[in-house]
């Protein structure tokens, strides 16, 4: 399962202390692929170069606004 997201976001791993401006698309697109690799969060970030807390961040930004979508 890595091998597939490493070849499928390797485009945006940033370079050691860099930092790398994601689009809203692309932080949906690493958050549902972290939910579906199986890995922990740990092995999942570390491999795609992103710090987990952005991770995090993705995610509970994503869910307050499908919460908020749902709720109109």
């Amino acid at each position: 399962m890595t091998t597939s997201i490493h070849n499928t976001f390797s485009h945006v791993a940033p370079e050691p202390n860099s930092r790398i401006k994601r689009s809203q698309a692309q932080k949906k697109a690493l958050v549902e692929d972290f939910n579906t690799s199986g890995l922990t969060k740990t092995a999942f970030c570390k491999h795609l170069g992103i710090a987990i807390s952005c991770l995090s961040r993705w995610q509970k930004t994503l869910t307050t606004e499908a919460s908020a979508e749902d709720f109109i």
